[in-house]
């Protein structure tokens, strides 16, 4: 089965949401005390790829399912 990118996901309490661009590449989104603060993290190593796939799978119950629609919208400052 091919997956298609993105996807999304989030952490149980809302305050983290993670936008997967493909096996290799994930955003991050943090809600801080000053807004949303967003991250890019590209896999630079097994672990990180491992990480990435079971975002995708959504192993251990640790991310649920996200919709473009949640996911937070970068402010232009």
């Amino acid at each position: 089965m091919k997956i298609e990118y993105p996807q999304y996901r989030k952490y149980g309490n809302g305050l983290v949401y993670f936008k997967i661009l493909s096996p290799t590449v994930f955003e991050e989104a943090r809600k801080t005390s000053r807004g949303w603060e967003f991250e890019l993290h590209p896999a630079k190593v097994h672990p990180d790829r491992v990480l990435i796939s079971d975002m995708v799978d959504m192993r251990d119950g640790y991310w649920l399912p996200a919709t473009e629609d949640e996911y937070p919208v970068k402010e232009e400052r």
